[in-house]
C-alpha cells in the first residue's frame, strides 16, 4: 500500500483514505471479505475526530415542537458523524476487538459514528438506521426521511442516540 498510494499530504490524517479500496483488490486478504470494511470504519472513527466541532441544540428544542413541527422539521447533524453500511458485522467485530465483546454473528450492519466530546465513539444501528441518517443528512424532512425507513423503524431510539451523541445541531421548521 505505501508503494502504490504514497501520502499526497503532510496531515498524516488524511493518509489511508485508499486502504479499504487497496484491501479489497488485495489477493492475499481476498479470504477475509469483512477486512475492507473493517478499514472503513477505522477511516471514518479519524475523520469523525478531525472534522469540525458544532453546537447540539438544547433537548428543549426538540422538545418544544408539536408532532406536526417535528415531521416537518429539517433537522442538522453535526458535521462529526458518520454513516456506514456493511454486508459484514462490522460494529460487532470492533466491539468484540476493542470491548471484548461476545463472538460477531456474521450478519450485516449499520453503524453511526457520533462524537459527543472529542473521542468518535461506532453505535449499532437498528434496520433502517442508515437510510434514515443519510435522508437527514440530505436535509430531507424528518417525515421524508421515516419514508426510507421501513416498517417496524425505532425513531425513538435513532433521536435517543443523536441526543445523546449531541449530533442534532439545527432545527428547521
Amino acid at each position: 500500500f505505501l508503494r502504490a498510494h504514497p501520502p499526497r499530504n503532510r496531515q498524516i490524517s488524511l493518509y489511508g483514505a485508499d486502504f479499504p479500496e487497496f484491501l479489497a483488490q488485495f489477493p492475499p486478504v481476498a479470504h477475509l471479505g469483512y477486512l475492507p470494511d473493517m478499514a472503513r470504519l477505522e477511516q471514518a472513527l479519524r475523520d469523525s475526530y478531525h472534522a469540525a466541532d458544532s453546537m447540539a441544540v438544547p433537548l428543549e428544542a426538540l422538545t418544544s415542537l408539536t408532532e406536526a413541527q417535528l415531521l416537518q422539521a429539517r433537522i442538522g447533524l453535526a458535521p462529526s458523524l458518520r454513516v456506514l453500511r456493511s454486508d459484514w458485522p462490522i460494529f460487532s467485530i470492533w466491539a468484540a476487538n476493542m470491548r471484548g465483546g461476545p463472538a460477531p454473528v456474521m450478519r450485516g450492519e449499520e453503524v453511526a459514528i457520533l462524537r459527543p466530546d472529542f473521542d468518535p465513539e461506532p453505535h449499532l444501528l437498528p434496520p433502517g438506521g442508515a437510510a434514515f441518517l443519510t435522508a437527514l443528512q440530505a436535509d430531507q424532512t424528518l417525515i421524508e426521511a421515516l419514508a426510507v425507513t421501513g416498517e417496524g423503524f425505532d425513531l425513538s431510539h435513532i433521536l435517543g442516540l443523536l441526543l445523546q451523541g449531541r449530533a442534532i445541531v439545527r432545527i428547521t421548521i
